[in-house]
């Protein structure tokens, strides 16, 4: 593992890396927009205001890369 991964939360720890678990937030956040038809920005806050705290899929989301999370959901 490279140092700049690990300095960006890729290091193992509770979960997995912190990028690993915005990877599957942003995974369940295109889901929801490609469902709904929401704009991704809506989703992003609504994501960050309610479903990244607590568990997603048996992993802890409260301490996610968010910025890494919406670089995903708007990429796409």
């Amino acid at each position: 593992m490279a140092a700049d991964e690990e300095s960006k939360g890729a290091g193992p720890g509770k979960g997995g890396s912190r990028r690993r678990r915005a990877r599957l937030a942003a995974v369940q956040a295109l889901y929801q927009i490609e469902l709904t038809g929401a704009p991704a920005p809506t989703t992003i806050v609504e994501f960050r205001r309610h479903r990244l705290q607590g568990d997603m899929d048996g992993l802890p989301m409260d301490d996610i890369d968010p910025d890494f999370f919406a670089e995903l959901v708007t990429g796409v």
